[in-house]
């Protein structure tokens, strides 16, 4: 685990992705959801399928079974 974190780590982002934290930032204040919310999904250990609409099928498409 130790090269996994030293590559997708800290020290992976500054080289590649220089602006990284203005982007993570820019994308947190623009998500739909308030901060509580996406913590709340985030920690679902048995998520509704409520928390996560879907469109209805179309032609083409398989019709989503309950």
């Amino acid at each position: 685990t130790g090269f996994l974190w030293d590559y997708m780590g800290a020290g992976w982002f500054p080289r590649e992705w220089p602006d990284y934290d203005q982007t993570l930032d820019t994308c947190a204040e623009r998500a739909p959801d308030p901060l509580e919310r996406r913590r709340e999904i985030d920690n679902l250990t048995d998520p509704k399928r409520s928390d996560f609409p879907t469109l209805p099928a179309y032609p083409g498409w398989p019709e989503v079974r309950p």
